[in-house]
């Protein structure tokens, strides 16, 4: 009663649990082909990734120069450039500019981004490049001789590429989203910023006091996996709170856009929404679910 909620005895005994818990996820994984991901299956994506580009980057052991990125590393970059921009451009036609008030469709599509694999990628290849800086691959140049080539050094290499990665996969479309949502939750919400922050410096030596070389391969790749993870759930967090905050919710209170976002992220809905036929030939061709955990 009073939630503009509806229930029904059909669907009590229903192991669909969009019929139980209402349209709005439903019509979301519909539309989008995304829900919010729960913490859980943020972790085992980014340690996923984490560890297949060390496997990746052992490439470079067959060819003559190794301490530079190898072809395979370099084609990989650019595959993953594609395909992000590609679904990036998808998912801003899957949104009806035209009907309603621009800031609301724009607020919606800030949801659907922050919440999309698009951007959970986009963020770990930027920690897959923070990485490769740390290791020294970026002494050479990574895109031609004649872009960054001669007068750039490896500083400026990486945070060539953090751009590419973070901002020219989406179309620009994520520079704004900073501007109009992440740099206002900064100040809104800036104790989830500092702690965030805490885990980036800390990873390292948290790693090491596990009795693993943060500089070995095996170092490397927890280091990246926990950074990967902090800075996408912080992103997504930050931004999603003021996307609730934009549609009203701080009437319920300070932390009720968090809370929100907690309870939303919901295991059940996530498994019914990507895996609900099992694990077939058809999550193949779920494009969140494979650039979550194959791509």
């Amino acid at each position: 009663p009073d939630s503009g909620m509806a229930f029904s005895y059909a669907t009590c005994g229903s192991p669909d649990y969009f019929d139980i818990w209402g349209v709005v996820q439903l019509e979301m994984c519909r539309s989008f082909e995304v829900v919010e991901k729960p913490y859980p299956i943020m972790w085992l994506s980014c340690w996923a990734c984490a560890f297949v580009q060390q496997i990746i980057d052992a490439t470079r052991r067959f060819e003559e120069h190794q301490d530079r990125l190898s072809m395979g590393q370099r084609v990989y970059l650019a595959i993953q450039l594609g395909l992000l921009i590609a679904e990036t451009a998808e998912n801003i036609k899957r949104i009806s500019w035209g009907s309603g008030l621009f800031w609301m469709n724009y607020n919606l599509y800030v949801y659907v981004f922050i919440n999309s694999s698009v951007f959970v990628r986009a963020t770990m290849m930027s920690q897959v490049v923070w990485d490769w800086y740390d290791a020294k691959l970026l002494k050479h140049a990574v895109l031609h001789a004649s872009l960054d080539g001669k007068g750039w050094n490896d500083e400026m290499r990486a945070g060539l590429l953090v751009l590419i990665f973070q901002f020219a996969s989406s179309m620009g479309v994520f520079g704004v989203i900073c501007l109009t949502h992440l740099v206002p939750a900064l100040f809104v919400y800036h104790w989830i910023f500092l702690t965030v922050a805490a885990g980036l410096v800390k990873s390292r030596s948290w790693v090491g006091l596990l009795g693993v070389d943060p500089e070995s391969r095996s170092g490397r790749a927890l280091v990246m996996g926990t950074n990967s993870f902090l800075s996408c759930m912080g992103i997504q967090v930050l931004v999603t709170c003021m996307v609730r905050v934009y549609a009203g919710e701080w009437a319920g209170g300070y932390l009720s856009p968090l809370r929100t976002d907690f309870l939303m992220r919901r295991l059940d809905v996530w498994y019914a929404c990507h895996l609900s036929r099992g694990f077939c030939l058809d999550m193949f061709w779920d494009r969140d679910f494979v650039n979550l955990f194959i791509r």
